[in-house]
């Protein structure tokens, strides 16, 4: 009953079994799971469908499809992560490792596929296809290509490209392509969209070798490259030469070179190395050969001279000197340092012949067609002069100089007098005088130099001992007087005043730059007073320049006038300027008034019996100024007193009346003694009254009147009123009690002072502070110091604009640095898109939002007192695509190099976890080869390249095992053994070999000891023992000879009588016989190479007992034969 339930069962399970298996196979999506790992054999392939993440643990060939479009492609890929993006998109991937490999697929339906990922197709090097579109494969390896037009003209060639996919044409101008494979290689595509070319009977490229010195001759009907260095001449139709050049290098020819005319109607090319040309196949007919070169080459040495005279063409490519002379013998032009210029005619309208000099050995160069070699010139371009430092020549407009450096002239007219002259001359050409009048020029060079000018027209001019200029050196203040027909120059500040034969001004000014001074005698003035406002050097024509005399009295005079001062001129002789807003009266000799305001400067003359009296209207004291010898005025001096003082003096014009006002009140009156002073009693005034002192003088004339104000009897100051203090600020300003002292002080030093004006404002010149410094301020007189005034200095300091990273339209931070604790924010435009602080290093992060390229971000910073920066802006760019996965070849334990291929010109980074054990860089055809220290097998590496759009995926390769094991450790083998050990490898197997039999073989256990059991060997048999691990590296044999072991057999003895003295047998060949009786020896020897022996021995008794044993080679000894002694 039991059999019968369980065979039922049995029967149920493998029903279930078969429906579920078919279900499977049918539908095979239901079964995966959120993560499906998936075998694949060796060449299986699987399709799946749909975004999300797959990886696959081996090399493999793999599609990417987005409908029926293959977006990526690539095989032999090494394992490796894929993204599948949208839902429209499928990954096919084949198992192309040779070994079974995993597939993790992540949420994502898949199914398995009868046909492969990729269509490959093997290509021979030199096979090559015509390609017209509508297939897409990869050309992994090398190989040449060539595009045509729809005309047959060739869109563009290239002999060396290295592993690019081939799917449309990058112009709609190409129709076909051919492409000549220059590697054996597969080319492939994906399964469903490579369609393989046809094969084209024609190459890519046609190829021609040309040696040094080959020349072609190229009438524009040909397409080819010219990869090396060439010279070239280009010929018009009436054979003249259009340009050349004597060293071109890798230029197409598809007719003439770009940018040139449709005068050029041929060219002469000539190699200058060995090279090979190239051009695509259909298009490159090869141009005929010249007969001659594209130039004619004329070695010159330095100091060799040409004489040219047209009808030639060429170059001179290094430094030469030149001169172009007219016809009537004078030079149009010269240069003593021309510089590589073509020379196809003579440069300069009117010139009819010149003459070159060469400067430096050089091979000058023209078209081997149009250059005809100039005569040697009999003279050189130039003549030169040597001249030392402060050196002086005169010019006489006989001669064609040049003086190329600094140098001082005077040029003189025919009376004597100067024309022009100057102490800073530079470079200039001497041939003829500036004007008719001048007849002389002289020179005074200011640095050693060589002057220089035509060979046949520089005639040596006359070396002089008197210079260009005469120089004197004056002071500030100093003050000169002339009165001769002098010539000179003040070149910095000066006063003036020249006076009239009659003693007034004819004109003066109390600030002149620079100037020529004004020659005396003049028409009016007679004679002139000057005043240095620095120190400096005058100088004028050595011939024409007198030196003024030096005097005592200044050109100009000043008077200072406060707000409210009058002051009065009765002198007939007076004259001046009163340079702002002031009042004036006039006082005619009977006494009649004229009065009036001048709102802006004035000039004024009194004489003819008038007198004037100006008072300064404005605000702030102003100078008036004239000539010193005509500023006379009438003066009134008032000093100064306090609210404690009862006495008023002053000087004034000598028995004037006085009389102190305190507004119309008079207070007290006095006189003027014989010297001018008074002193006058008056009652104590109150600080900051205003008391006017009216002097009426004795003459009658008008009063003049002053006011003053009554100062407080000083106390010690009060504590000061500081403004605000910036970190930017330089001034620190504030009111305190007039006229004192104000100190600046920090909490370690004093960093400036000052004073308050007569308002009591104080503006005090410091150096910029850092914020968050106390200042300590005090206002000092001559009775104290104030209690101090403190205040911080506020941070004013707008941070430093950002520095802003690269941000590319796929970043979501922002990222840059900025002044430490400042708040960064990010706009577009008016909108803020994000901020943050930086750290205490000055770093931030913005999270933002992606933003499209081009968009303009403004990055400003705030620091914690407000202060914001000037914006910068930051433009964003497209986001470069990443490389895809490096192919990297296998990695062994023994290897110091990785290498693979990758995108071209990009970072290659070498992982073991996350240490960079090497680095490098792809080359331009994506090869890489990267040192690396040795690795252990089983160590996955990591392989990453990068470029400006980031890192690629990781291919991993796994370290082989390629360092075979060390000598196995054997034990000694005895031909008795039937077991050999030893010590290996662990999990290595070794095997035993007798000659190239494998006698056995055995696996090394955990502790690195083996035992295997093989058949006996005889003695003196080579064993060898090697280890192979568990990667089939197999090492170096231990080599074990068999040792003897087995003892011979006991020898046999022929019959032994009393009468015998030679013992004979047979035993082991070599083996040693001894013979003994009881323990003692009576005989040995050894047995010869067939086993006989014969050993001697004395008689012996009938009955005696012989022991006989043998010895063999390796010291085994046989058991004892025993022989009794027979009569």
């Amino acid at each position: 009953m039991e059999r019968v339930y369980m065979k039922k069962r049995s029967k149920r399970l493998m029903a279930i079994f078969v429906v579920a298996f078919v279900a499977f196979i049918l539908f095979p999506t239901r079964f995966a799971s959120a993560e499906s790992v998936i075998t694949l054999a060796p060449n299986e392939t699987i399709e799946i469908l749909g975004d999300g993440i797959i990886t696959v643990s081996d090399v493999h060939d793999f599609v990417r499809y987005k409908g029926n479009t293959a977006e990526e492609y690539y095989a032999s890929y090494y394992a490796t992560r894929h993204k599948v993006m949208d839902n429209d998109e499928r990954m096919v991937i084949q198992n192309t490792s040779g070994v079974a490999e995993t597939v993790s697929i992540y949420s994502q339906p898949y199914k398995k596929v009868d046909h492969p990922a990729l269509k490959k197709a093997s290509m021979k090097t030199g096979e090559s296809l015509e390609y017209t579109g509508g297939s897409d494969f990869a050309i992994p390896d090398s190989y040449e290509s060539a595009y045509y037009r729809k005309d047959g003209t060739a869109y563009a060639y290239n002999p060396s490209q290295y592993h690019n996919h081939v799917s449309t044409f990058e112009s709609a101008e190409i129709s076909r392509a051919v492409f000549t494979m220059k590697d054996d290689q597969v080319i492939y595509g994906p399964y469903d969209t490579f369609k393989m070319p046809k094969r084209s009977e024609t190459p890519a490229i046609k190829r021609v070798n040309m040696k040094k010195g080959d020349s072609w001759e190229y009438r524009g009907d040909s397409d080819f490259t010219i990869p090396g260095h060439y010279e070239s001449a280009y010929y018009k139709e009436d054979g003249t030469a259009y340009a050349y050049y004597d060293s071109s290098f890798s230029d197409r020819f598809t007719k003439f070179l770009p940018g040139f005319s449709d005068e050029v109607k041929r060219a002469v090319l000539t190699m200058s190395e060995d090279q090979v040309i190239y051009g695509a196949y259909d298009t490159f007919k090869v141009p005929k050969v010249s007969t001659y070169p594209a130039l004619k080459k004329v070695s010159v040495k330095k100091g060799d001279n040409w004489e040219y005279k047209g009808g030639s063409e060429f170059t001179i490519p290094s430094h030469y000197e030149s001169v172009y002379y007219k016809e009537d013998g004078t030079a149009l032009s010269y240069n003593d340092s021309d510089y590589s210029h073509r020379i196809n005619n003579l440069s300069d309208a009117g010139a009819k012949r010149a003459v070159f000099t060469m400067v430096e050995d050089q091979d000058v160069y023209g078209p081997y067609e149009t250059f005809k070699v100039p005569e040697q010139s009999k003279s050189p371009a130039l003549k030169e002069m040597n001249l030392k430092k402060g050196q002086t020549i005169e010019f006489k407009g006989d001669t064609d100089f040049t003086v190329p450096y600094e140098f001082q002239k005077a040029s003189y007219k025919s009376d004597g007098t100067a024309n022009f002259y100057t102490e800073g001359g530079y470079s200039e050409r001497f041939n003829k005088f500036s004007s008719n009048e001048v007849k002389r020029t002289v020179i005074t060079v200011k640095r050693d130099q060589t002057i220089y000018g035509p060979y046949e027209t520089f005639n040596i001019p006359e070396i002089v001992e008197t210079p260009a200029l005469k120089e004197i050196a004056v002071k500030k203040g100093e003050n000169l007087e002339y009165n001769t027909n002098s010539d000179f120059i003040i070149p910095e500040g000066f006063t003036i005043a020249t006076y009239k034969e009659d003693g007034l001004a004819d004109f003066y000014s109390n600030w002149n730059y620079g100037e020529e001074v004004i020659k005396l005698p003049s028409k009016e003035a007679k004679r002139a007073v000057i005043t240095m406002l620095s120190d400096q050097v005058i100088y004028g024509p050595y011939d024409a320049f007198e030196e003024p005399k030096r005097v005592q009295d200044p050109a100009i005079a000043t008077i200072v006038m406060e707000p409210g001062d009058f002051l009065y001129f009765e002198d007939p002789k007076s004259a001046f300027t009163v340079p702002n807003q002031h009042e004036y009266t006039w006082y005619s000799s009977n006494g009649n008034e004229e009065k009036g305001i001048s709102n802006s400067q004035a000039n004024y003359v009194v004489d003819g019996g008038k007198k004037l009296s100006i008072k300064n209207t404005t605000a702030e004291r102003q100078e008036i100024y004239g000539p010193y010898e005509l500023l006379h005025v009438a003066l009134l001096n008032v000093n100064g007193i306090t609210d404690e003082d009862t006495v008023i003096t002053g000087t004034t014009v000598n028995g004037a009346s006085i009389s102190i006002k305190v507004g119309t009140n008079v207070i007290a009156k006095g006189t003027a003694g014989s010297d001018g002073n008074f002193k006058i009693n008056i009652p104590k005034q109150k600080a900051n009254t205003i008391l006017t002192t009216e002097v009426k003088p004795s003459n009658g004339n008008n009063s003049l009147s002053k006011q003053i104000t009554v100062k407080l009897t000083p106390k010690v100051p009060n504590q000061p009123k500081v403004n605000e203090v910036s970190d930017n600020s330089t001034v620190i300003s504030g009111t305190a009690e007039q006229n004192t002292v104000i100190d600046v002080k920090t909490s370690t030093s004093k960093i400036a002072s000052g004073k308050t004006d007569e308002k009591g404002i104080f503006n005090v010149s410091v150096p910029k502070q850092k914020a968050g410094t106390q200042l300590l301020i005090t206002a000092k007189n001559s009775v104290g110091e104030s209690p101090i005034a403190t205040t911080v200095v506020k941070d004013k300091t707008a941070p430093t604009p950002p520095k802003v990273n690269a941000i590319t339209d796929q970043d979501t931070i922002l990222t840059g640095t900025a002044e430490a604790g400042a708040t960064v924010s990010a706009n577009v435009g008016t909108k803020g898109i994000g901020s943050s602080v930086a750290d205490k290093t000055g770093k931030f992060s913005i999270e933002i939002s992606k933003q499209k390229a081009a968009t303009k971000i403004g990055v400003t910073a705030k620091d914690a007192a407000g202060n914001s920066s000037e914006a910068v802006y930051t433009t964003v760019t497209v986001k470069p695509k990443t490389p895809i996965a490096p192919k990297v070849n296998a990695v062994a334990d023994n290897s110091t190099v990785v290498t693979g291929t990758a995108e071209v010109n990009t970072f290659v980074y070498i992982k073991v976890g996350t240490t960079i054990i090497g680095n490098g860089k792809t080359d331009v055809k994506g090869k890489f080869s990267v040192a690396i220290p040795k690795q252990k097998a089983g160590t996955k590496i990591l392989v990453t390249v990068k470029n400006t759009g980031g890192y690629s995926p990781y291919t991993t390769v796994v370290v082989l095992d390629k360092t075979p094991p060390n000598l196995p450790k054997v034990n000694d083998i005895t031909d008795q053994q039937t077991v050999v050990t030893g010590t290996a490898e662990l999990n290595s197997t070794v095997f035993i070999k007798a000659g190239t039999k494998v006698l056995a073989s055995g696996k090394v256990d955990k502790n690195g000891k083996f035992s295997i059991k093989i058949i006996k060997q005889k003695a003196g048999t080579k064993v060898l023992i090697t280890a192979k691990d568990v990667a089939g590296n197999e090492g170096t044999a231990t080599v074990k000879t068999v040792q003897d072991k087995t003892a011979p057999t006991p020898p046999n003895v022929n019959k032994i009588t009393s009468q015998t003295t030679i013992v004979t047998g047979t035993t082991e060949v070599s083996a040693k016989i001894t013979i003994k009786v009881g323990k003692t020896i009576i005989g040995n020897g050894v047995a010869d190479k067939t086993g006989k022996f014969k050993i001697t021995i004395p008689k012996q008794k009938t009955g005696i007992k012989l022991s006989i044993t043998a010895k063999d080679v390796a010291n085994n000894e046989s058991l004892v034969r025993s022989i009794t002694v027979v009569k």
